[in-house]
């Protein structure tokens, strides 16, 4: 009668919890000798690690460092560090807050954004539009353009096939065709068309549409014409 009792606060403790304050105590009486302890939730700390393409040390964006109370849920933010082209795929990862090992990765992967090809001859306009491709890529990737695609006959694509990395937004390539050049020959006889009545010829380039009107005074013999019209022909690929 009359010792004074301190409870255990260690006693029945159950993981992640604590007991707040002072360990409780009474003087023993008759009758009443009864301390309650009870336990509450502890405190424990937890991080979220940001990560882009692969959990590597070169590629982390970040942390957050918090703390929170022991079996609460933590949803972590798949928009938190998150870099431009990059997304997060699947579900925002949780954890249910233990006493200790509180860690969530959450890591970016590139994000796929549409890209447009147009196709165009002799200029950008409206009326010259060919065609076009439209696919998807992932973010940072290359695009070259082809340059086969919707040629026309008789057009070339000067230069290098353009190309372009891809972005967020404003993924698009003019390929412009331009008229090639073609040779042509301007043969020339007199009295008929035969080996023994060649005189000369004229060799020459023009781009592919032109027209090209034979001089018909070039190698005229003396004393000879030509009957009609200068002949003239549009350039085409070949012939």
């Amino acid at each position: 009668f009359g010792a004074t009792i301190t409870a255990s606060i260690t006693e029945y403790k159950p993981e992640g919890y604590k007991f707040e304050g002072t360990a409780p105590s009474m003087v023993i009486k008759v009758s009443g000798n009864v301390i309650d302890v009870i336990y509450v939730k502890d405190i424990f700390g937890y991080t979220i690690n940001y990560y882009q393409d692969s959990k590597e040390e070169g590629n982390f964006l970040g942390k957050i460092e918090d703390t929170a109370e022991f079996g609460t849920t933590i949803t972590a933010s798949i928009t938190e560090y998150k870099p431009a082209g990059y997304k997060f795929e699947g579900t925002a990862p949780s954890m249910v807050i233990k006493v200790s090992g509180n860690v969530i990765d959450v890591i970016y992967v590139k994000d796929i954004f549409g890209y447009t090809i147009n196709y165009y001859q002799d200029s950008k306009s409206e009326e010259n539009f060919l065609g076009k491709i439209e696919n998807t890529a992932e973010f940072g990737a290359t695009i070259t353009a082809s340059i086969t695609e919707y040629k026309p006959e008789g057009y070339k694509f000067n230069g290098t096939a353009p190309s372009m990395v891809i972005k967020v937004s404003e993924n698009v390539i003019d390929v412009i065709y331009v008229k090639d050049n073609f040779d042509y020959i301007i043969n020339y006889y007199r009295d008929s068309k035969s080996e023994g009545n060649f005189l000369g010829k004229i060799e020459d380039t023009a781009e592919f549409g032109e027209t090209i009107t034979a001089s018909t005074t070039e190698y005229k013999p003396a004393g000879y014409k030509f009957n009609g019209t200068a002949p003239s022909m549009v350039i085409k690929v070949s012939g």
